[in-house]
């Protein structure tokens, strides 16, 4: 189209193509918030943060940092077990909608996120001087 030429509703065309990447981008992070399950693994987040307060007496860096690996840590899981779910997600009709069986993401890409987010979940624990915490995740996630 020309410019300054307008669509039979009166706006400008590039104004629709605008609305419909910002939608695109919204749907594709309401995708990625399920294939985490990111509330629930805020809530894991979360409960860690607290029993780490309660623990030490300390509220600071240390449980926000805990707070970020276990939320990396459970996120990853998540991802990882929608992965090995995806076949049996796309035969029940509850599930079928689901990104992966869906096909709105790649089996690739999000094997590739549950990895990174599994990796520096574990990373961070070891950094935040917390060696077990992170043997003990990375042993769940290998055996799970």
């Amino acid at each position: 189209m020309p410019a300054g030429r307008e669509s039979p509703c009166g706006r400008p065309w590039g104004i629709r193509r605008q609305r419909r990447v910002i939608m695109q981008r919204i749907l594709l992070f309401k995708d990625i918030a399920a294939l985490l399950k990111l509330r629930l693994s805020f809530a894991v987040g979360v409960a860690a943060a607290a029993g780490f307060v309660l623990a030490s007496g300390e509220a600071g860096l240390q449980a926000a940092i805990v707070f970020a690996c276990i939320l990396g840590l459970a996120s990853g899981a998540s991802c990882l077990n929608n992965c090995q779910d995806r076949r049996l997600d796309a035969g029940m009709g509850r599930t079928m909608n689901r990104p992966l069986p869906a096909g709105r993401i790649s089996l690739v890409p999000a094997l590739i996120f549950a990895w990174v987010l599994l990796l520096a979940g574990g990373i961070g624990l070891v950094m935040a001087r917390f060696p077990a915490a992170a043997v003990v995740a990375a042993a769940l996630s290998v055996l799970l």
